[in-house]
């Protein structure tokens, strides 16, 4: 897990946790920007040209099947009782939730992955193949992470007293 990527999940944590703050769905910048956007960087795309599944399963295979792993695991893995409860929208994105989860939840994916690893031995060989591959998406994060994350906008009703707002990172 990239630096920035564990510091806003630690972040959001806190937020859920201690303050019971509310992530705005759907999310500012989706997974799926952010996975375009990272490809952009590793080969020369026009801005305008659309980024495709081919396109990224060429160049970031690993980090494709970790957008699959997202995309068919998400509700059973990344969310408990009560955030079922508090997100009644889970159903309406079907099947293809990367399109409105953002980097926050990319990052309760990506933290929760060790636990899967350990616990279910089936999903060893994909969940190693995607964390051989990820080295490169995790500098990607860590330089661009401003573009996906601002606390102040991507959380509901969040004021400095709240939060340890002004934390540098």
């Amino acid at each position: 897990m990239s630096r920035r990527l564990r510091r806003i999940e630690d972040d959001d944590r806190k937020l859920r946790i201690r303050h019971h703050i509310r992530i705005k769905m759907p999310c500012r910048v989706p997974i799926n920007e952010i996975v375009n956007d990272y490809v952009r960087t590793l080969r020369r795309f026009n801005k305008n040209q659309r980024i495709t599944r081919a396109h990224i399963q060429k160049w970031a295979p690993s980090v494709l099947a970790l957008v699959d792993h997202f995309n068919s695991n998400m509700k059973r893995w990344m969310y408990g009782v009560l955030e079922e409860w508090e997100y009644p929208e889970l159903d309406e994105y079907g099947e293809n939730p990367s399109q409105y989860y953002g980097i926050i939840h990319l990052g309760r994916c990506v933290k929760k992955m060790k636990g899967i690893y350990e616990l279910f031995t089936k999903e060893r060989a994909s969940i190693e193949f995607i964390m051989s591959g990820l080295g490169g998406f995790n500098k990607f994060i860590d330089k661009h992470y401003e573009k996906y994350y601002r606390r102040s906008e991507d959380y509901e009703n969040l004021t400095e007293y709240q939060f340890e707002y002004r934390t540098s990172y």
